[in-house]
Protein backbone atom coordinates (compact mmCIF):
# COMPACT_ATOMS: atom_id res chain seq x y z
CA UNK A 1 0.00 0.00 0.00
CA UNK A 2 1.57 3.25 -1.09
CA UNK A 3 0.34 6.44 0.92
CA UNK A 4 0.08 9.61 -1.25
CA UNK A 5 -0.08 13.25 -0.20
CA UNK A 6 -3.42 14.26 -0.24
CA UNK A 7 -2.94 17.66 1.23
CA UNK A 8 -1.01 19.92 3.73
CA UNK A 9 -3.02 22.17 6.37
CA UNK A 10 -1.44 25.08 8.87
CA UNK A 11 -2.49 23.25 11.91
CA UNK A 12 -2.75 20.23 13.81
CA UNK A 13 -6.64 20.50 14.31
CA UNK A 14 -7.15 21.39 10.47
CA UNK A 15 -5.27 18.38 9.58
CA UNK A 16 -7.53 16.26 11.80
CA UNK A 17 -10.50 17.92 10.86
CA UNK A 18 -10.21 16.87 7.51
CA UNK A 19 -8.85 13.16 8.28
CA UNK A 20 -11.84 12.73 10.55
CA UNK A 21 -13.62 13.66 7.68
CA UNK A 22 -12.01 11.18 5.38
CA UNK A 23 -12.77 8.19 7.84
CA UNK A 24 -16.32 9.22 7.96
CA UNK A 25 -16.38 8.31 4.29
CA UNK A 26 -15.08 4.86 4.66
CA UNK A 27 -11.72 6.12 3.89
CA UNK A 28 -7.96 5.17 5.97
CA UNK A 29 -6.31 8.66 6.12
CA UNK A 30 -3.22 9.01 8.41
CA UNK A 31 -1.98 12.20 9.81
CA UNK A 32 1.95 12.55 9.64
CA UNK A 33 4.09 14.94 11.12
CA UNK A 34 1.67 15.44 14.29
CA UNK A 35 3.90 13.76 16.66
CA UNK A 36 6.81 16.83 16.11
CA UNK A 37 4.09 19.62 15.52
CA UNK A 38 3.13 18.89 19.00
CA UNK A 39 6.30 19.48 20.22
CA UNK A 40 7.06 22.82 18.06
CA UNK A 41 4.42 23.76 15.98
CA UNK A 42 6.28 26.53 14.80
CA UNK A 43 8.87 24.89 13.34
CA UNK A 44 6.21 22.11 11.75
CA UNK A 45 4.66 25.27 9.92
CA UNK A 46 7.71 25.84 8.60
CA UNK A 47 8.40 22.45 7.19
CA UNK A 48 5.10 22.80 5.55
CA UNK A 49 2.70 21.97 7.87
CA UNK A 50 0.62 18.61 8.51
CA UNK A 51 0.56 16.41 5.80
CA UNK A 52 -2.64 14.12 5.40
CA UNK A 53 -1.94 10.80 3.58
CA UNK A 54 -4.21 8.03 1.95
CA UNK A 55 -3.21 5.24 0.01
CA UNK A 56 -2.98 5.83 -3.57
CA UNK A 57 -6.21 3.84 -5.06
CA UNK A 58 -8.21 6.27 -2.73
CA UNK A 59 -6.73 9.51 -3.88
CA UNK A 60 -9.11 10.22 -5.95
CA UNK A 61 -11.68 9.93 -3.52
CA UNK A 62 -10.58 12.17 -0.97
CA UNK A 63 -9.68 15.04 -3.35
CA UNK A 64 -13.16 14.97 -3.99
CA UNK A 65 -14.58 14.72 -0.43
CA UNK A 66 -12.50 17.39 0.84
CA UNK A 67 -13.01 19.55 -2.43
CA UNK A 68 -17.27 18.87 -1.31
CA UNK A 69 -16.23 20.42 2.37
CA UNK A 70 -14.13 23.23 0.77
CA UNK A 71 -17.39 24.71 -1.14
CA UNK A 72 -19.55 24.63 1.89
CA UNK A 73 -17.36 26.94 3.33
CA UNK A 74 -17.48 28.39 6.94
CA UNK A 75 -20.58 28.83 9.09
CA UNK A 76 -22.45 32.44 8.20
CA UNK A 77 -23.31 32.62 11.76
CA UNK A 78 -19.63 31.91 13.41
CA UNK A 79 -18.36 35.22 14.41
CA UNK A 80 -15.38 37.09 12.17
CA UNK A 81 -11.91 36.48 13.27
CA UNK A 82 -10.83 40.08 14.94
CA UNK A 83 -7.17 40.94 14.41
CA UNK A 84 -5.48 44.26 14.44
CA UNK A 85 -6.36 45.97 17.51
CA UNK A 86 -3.62 48.43 18.82
CA UNK A 87 -4.07 46.62 22.71
CA UNK A 88 -3.89 43.24 20.86
CA UNK A 89 -0.91 44.18 19.03
CA UNK A 90 0.78 45.79 21.89
CA UNK A 91 -0.32 42.67 24.08
CA UNK A 92 1.68 40.26 21.01
CA UNK A 93 4.33 41.89 21.02
CA UNK A 94 5.11 42.58 24.75
CA UNK A 95 4.08 38.74 26.08
CA UNK A 96 6.54 37.65 22.55
CA UNK A 97 9.36 39.69 24.32
CA UNK A 98 9.50 37.64 27.45
CA UNK A 99 8.09 34.56 26.16
CA UNK A 100 9.44 34.08 22.52
CA UNK A 101 6.89 34.87 20.08
CA UNK A 102 5.05 31.56 20.16
CA UNK A 103 4.05 32.97 23.50
CA UNK A 104 2.66 35.96 21.86
CA UNK A 105 0.35 34.75 19.29
CA UNK A 106 -1.21 32.44 21.50
CA UNK A 107 -1.81 35.02 24.49
CA UNK A 108 -3.72 37.23 22.14
CA UNK A 109 -5.46 34.76 19.90
CA UNK A 110 -4.12 35.93 17.02
CA UNK A 111 -3.39 33.06 14.66
CA UNK A 112 -3.92 31.30 10.43
CA UNK A 113 -2.08 34.46 9.25
CA UNK A 114 -4.36 37.18 10.63
CA UNK A 115 -1.97 39.78 10.48
CA UNK A 116 -2.94 43.03 11.87
CA UNK A 117 -3.25 46.01 10.02
CA UNK A 118 -0.21 48.45 9.03
CA UNK A 119 -1.32 51.15 11.18
CA UNK A 120 -2.30 48.87 14.35
CA UNK A 121 1.51 47.19 14.17
CA UNK A 122 3.25 50.39 13.82
CA UNK A 123 1.62 51.65 16.84
CA UNK A 124 2.01 47.95 18.78
CA UNK A 125 5.76 48.19 18.19
CA UNK A 126 6.23 52.13 19.03
CA UNK A 127 3.97 51.00 22.32
CA UNK A 128 5.76 47.33 23.04
CA UNK A 129 8.82 49.40 22.47
CA UNK A 130 7.86 52.28 24.98
CA UNK A 131 6.70 49.47 27.51
CA UNK A 132 9.60 47.84 27.82
CA UNK A 133 11.76 50.68 27.64
CA UNK A 134 10.17 51.84 30.89
CA UNK A 135 10.68 48.29 31.88
CA UNK A 136 14.15 47.65 31.80
CA UNK A 137 14.92 51.83 33.33
CA UNK A 138 12.97 50.49 36.23
CA UNK A 139 14.32 47.27 36.25
CA UNK A 140 17.77 49.22 36.17
CA UNK A 141 17.49 51.71 39.13
CA UNK A 142 15.79 49.40 41.26
CA UNK A 143 19.33 47.04 40.65
CA UNK A 144 21.07 50.16 41.27
CA UNK A 145 19.86 50.60 44.46
CA UNK A 146 20.64 47.27 45.43
CA UNK A 147 24.29 47.30 43.97
CA UNK A 148 25.14 50.77 45.25
CA UNK A 149 22.49 51.68 48.21
CA UNK A 150 22.55 55.26 49.23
Amino acid sequence: MTLSILGRFHTQSDAQVAASALRSAGLSPTVFDEHYGGIDWVAQSALGGYRVMLPAEELADGRAILAIAAEAGPDPEAEPAVAGSIPATALTLAVGLITGFEGGWLVTGIRKRQWPQPSAWFAGVVLTTALFLIFALAWGLIWNLFINPP
